[in-house]
């Protein structure tokens, strides 16, 4: 039945939908040598191109041994000269191979002086030897009394260790007594301030009670002038602008303050007592004196009295007409 051209129109529409049905109708219909051409040509070009990568690789090759045989001529030529001064440089050895021989003969006998020295350094090492020997002998004696000092000194740093302890615990009980001392110290002080304080006390009483004895040389008439009375009279004073409340309080301050008379007339004794009269207790006597003073408008004398008398306090007094008393008795007058 003849194929027509519908039917091979129809047949490529077919083969249009259906693509893998092309590989089988070409194995219908083509030869296998024909189906393997393509791959076979593409084989061919695929081996073309290595082959023409490796023509230009050997190219490259070819020129590069041109230059290494130019670089080759060039070191023959230079190793051709190098040969003539290798010969001549051998002939320059076999000259100093005669003087190597001439030097070998003389290290020869230098070799035999060299065998009798040895004999000697090896009789000298022997004797060394044995002082070697002698040596350890007595490195291992001082090794022994080096391990008695060592337990020696063990037994020292445990004895130090127990003496630092000691120490240690001394020292701390020394620091407790120095602040038992100092605490003593503040005690004592303090019992001296009491002490001090109470004896001038005792003083201002016998002052206010003896005055009339003690003070009979300056004033007639005594009076120890009460404290209340006096602060009654510098309130007037303070009042009236005599002095200023400050003032008053310092005169205050007076441990004893006699009224008499003096020359036939009214005078005042501003007496500081103190234990121990030093340069203040005059200094005191005389402004409070003078503050005093200003209030009864009479004389009023400075006096200090006490039971002991710096020498620089009494210069002082003697200087500023102040009158001293110790113990009742004038010691420094104006």
């Amino acid at each position: 039945m003849p194929f027509t051209i519908e039917e091979f129109h129809d047949l490529v529409r077919l083969l249009e939908q259906h693509p893998e049905w092309s590989a089988e109708l070409r194995r219908l219909v083509l030869s296998q040598e024909l189906l393997t051409l393509p791959e076979l040509v593409k084989g061919l070009a695929e081996l073309q191109q290595r082959t023409e990568v490796r023509l230009e690789q050997l190219s490259a090759r070819v020129t590069a041994l041109a230059e290494a045989q130019q670089r080759t001529e060039g070191r023959l030529e230079e190793l051709g000269a190098r040969v003539t001064a290798l010969a001549e440089a051998q002939q320059r050895t076999e000259a100093r191979l005669e003087e190597l021989g001439a030097r070998v003969t003389a290290l020869a006998e230098a070799q035999r002086r060299t065998e009798a020295r040895l004999e000697e350094l090896s009789a000298r090492v022997t004797a060394l030897a044995e002082a070697q020997q002698r040596t350890e002998a007595r490195l291992g004696e001082l090794s022994a009394r080096v391990t008695a000092l060592a337990e020696a000194q063990r037994r020292t740093e445990a004895r130090l260790e127990e003496l630092s302890a000691r120490v240690t615990a001394l020292a701390e009980a020394q620091q407790r007594t120095e602040e038992r001392l100092e605490a003593l110290g503040v005690m004592a002080s303090k019992m001296r301030q009491d002490l001090d304080a109470l004896v001038g006390i005792d003083l201002e009483r016998r002052y206010r009670e003896r005055a009339a004895n003690y003070f009979q040389r300056f004033l007639r008439r005594i009076r120890v002038v009460d404290h209340e009375v006096l602060a009654l009279r510098l309130d007037d004073a303070v009042d009236a602008g005599t002095i200023t409340p400050d003032e008053k309080e310092e005169i205050l301050l007076l441990d004893v303050v006699v009224q008499g008379q003096r020359d036939q007339q009214d005078a005042y004794l501003a007496v500081e007592v103190s234990s121990t009269i030093d340069t203040d207790d005059v200094q005191r006597a005389v402004s409070r004196a003078a503050l005093l003073g200003k209030v009864t408008g009479r004389p009023v004398i400075p006096a200090v009295a006490g039971r002991q008398l710096h020498t620089i306090a009494a210069d002082e007094a003697a200087k500023r007409s102040v009158v001293c008393f110790l113990d009742g008795r004038i010691v420094v007058a104006p």
